[in-house]
């Protein structure tokens, strides 16, 4: 039996079902009787996407997609981000991306941090994606600053944290897939996968994912319900050459959702199919806490 997280409010102020129902945005939340406090969010309550806090990439992923800023778009409180069907036979799909941190792309320019947090509790509400099959997926995922170019294979230094994607919705009982990578993206590269427990979620409905990312541990939660709890110690992974995993990131991480496609990543009848293909993926928030200190500062004092 998983074991509930013992986050309080979660449910309290969002209607599931409903893109409405937000009334305030809680300040502050009790995690395992500790308070968490509200560092950095965003509503989606604008009229366009906010550049200060987004990075939205032009960008062609796995061999098959293009990310491309006309792909996502506030709409009544809401991200939403189109998938769409190309007719290329290398772009399979378009959708986008929405980052919190600007990578250089020439060589003379440095990277920009819009945000970034080292421990803490992320959430994001959303609704998935209606497609059960996996040649595209949405995802809701922390990356440390260095992952892109890591030459360590220490996952306490470099890691991605794929809080959930889409593509394993096929498995039985429609669940996400969770995954970690460490050591970069070439020869260092390890990755696990999980497909937690928790609620089917073919049901076009509005759930909340989030991550509690303690130096510990990181603990998942779908609609305040613990999925998948994990110290990152010794796990074995996929790569035969790769080194296990050492433990929980020690460094800053930044936030990503996204959509994105790759040839051959499961059983999926339709990616050869000359049919067309829509979906969507929305997003109503997502917020970031970390523990206050404050009241333990003072008592030290």
């Amino acid at each position: 039996m998983k074991r509930l997280i013992p986050i309080l409010g979660l449910l309290g102020f969002a209607v599931l079902g409903q893109a409405s129902g937000r009334t305030t945005v809680p300040e502050s939340r009790d995690i395992g009787g500790r308070t968490y406090r509200l560092v950095w969010n965003d509503e989606f309550d604008g009229r366009e996407i906010d550049r200060t806090k987004w990075d939205v990439p032009t960008q062609f992923r796995q061999g098959a997609s293009l990310w491309h800023p006309e792909n996502v778009w506030l709409t009544n409180g809401v991200a939403h981000f189109d998938i769409r069907r190309e007719p290329s036979p290398t772009v399979r799909y378009a959708s986008a991306c929405l980052r919190t941190r600007k990578r250089a792309v020439w060589p003379d320019e440095k990277a920009v941090d819009l945000f970034s947090f080292t421990y803490g509790y992320a959430e994001v509400r959303c609704r998935l994606p209606k497609e059960l099959r996996c040649d595209y997926w949405a995802a809701f995922w922390l990356q440390s600053l260095g992952m892109s170019g890591a030459t360590t294979d220490d996952s306490r230094q470099e890691l991605e944290v794929d809080v959930f994607e889409t593509f394993s919705r096929w498995k039985p009982g429609h669940k996400c897939n969770a995954a970690f990578h460490w050591g970069g993206y070439r020869e260092h590269h390890g990755h696990v996968n999980f497909v937690p427990g928790g609620p089917s979620l073919a049901d076009d409905g509005w759930h909340i994912f989030g991550v509690l990312w303690t130096p510990d541990e990181y603990v998942f939660t779908v609609d305040g319900v613990e999925t998948l709890r994990t110290d990152l110690k010794g796990l074995k992974p996929a790569e035969p050459s790769a080194a296990p995993s050492r433990g929980v990131l020690a460094t800053p991480a930044y936030l990503k959702l996204s959509c994105e496609a790759k040839a051959a990543m499961g059983p999926s009848p339709d990616f050869e199919s000359p049919a067309p293909l829509r979906d969507a993926f929305e997003v109503d928030y997502i917020r970031v806490y970390q523990e206050d200190k404050r009241k333990e500062n003072h008592e030290d004092h």
